[in-house]
């Protein structure tokens, strides 16, 4: 994704760009308690494979879930 997100029609960006605001769909199944911090490191995971393509809203999303749950951890490319 983070290599072809550029190739996408604009549409299609926005929606993944919708889907990542509106948070994943099965934060329902998750304890309520812990809910929020798992929808914000979900996010924070998402945001961060296409960060160099983010709009400034959800640009400033993402510093905000760093500067609060820490920055993710990177994988490893398997060549």
């Amino acid at each position: 994704m983070q290599e072809q997100f550029k190739n996408l029609p604009s549409e299609a960006q926005n929606k993944i760009f919708q889907w990542l605001v509106e948070g994943p769909l099965d934060a329902l199944e998750v304890e309520e308690e812990k809910r929020d911090s798992y929808i914000k490191h979900w996010q924070r995971n998402w945001l961060s494979i296409i960060s160099d393509y983010l709009p400034a809203e959800l640009e400033q999303l993402y510093d905000q879930l760093i500067q609060e749950i820490g920055a993710p951890i990177q994988h490893l490319r398997l060549l």
